[in-house]
């Protein structure tokens, strides 16, 4: 099922799925975390669709509209616009819409996250293989 832009996952006209790896690579950061506050502000690109992130140690990262702020986790408490990043697990997200500013933190140990920004490729979204036949 696609989003509401009609991006990934992609399928072909007959229903067959289109991998992710098609996807076009904008930049790579490495940035280092630690558990006591949150990292500084990043933005990501204005071309940016997804990001795909791989982390050392567990992580958080909280997303804002500006000036992204990650704080630690508190019991019971809901933290919105945020995504848990497992150690060594590649997770593939899209920013909240609206929100490109995001900000790194450790669940319990300081690490290091690399986050692969992304793109779709125009002309692949579902809307125009459907009309490309």
């Amino acid at each position: 099922m696609a989003d509401l832009k009609g991006r990934y996952p992609l399928a072909t006209a007959d229903g067959q799925s289109i991998p992710l790896d098609i996807v076009r690579p904008h930049g790579i950061l490495s940035k280092t975390f630690i558990t006591a506050s949150g990292t500084a502000a990043l933005t990501c690109p204005a071309a940016v669709d997804m990001m795909e992130v791989i982390s050392s140690e567990d992580c958080l990262i909280q997303f804002a509209s500006s000036a992204a702020s990650a704080s630690a986790l508190v019991d019971g408490t809901l933290k919105v616009s945020a995504v848990y990043i497992p150690a060594d697990v590649i997770k593939i997200i899209t920013p909240p819409i609206g929100m490109k500013s995001f900000s790194i933190i450790g669940i319990t140990n300081a690490g290091i996250a690399v986050i692969q920004f992304l793109e779709s490729w125009s002309g692949m979204s579902l809307a125009s293989q459907s009309t490309r036949r």
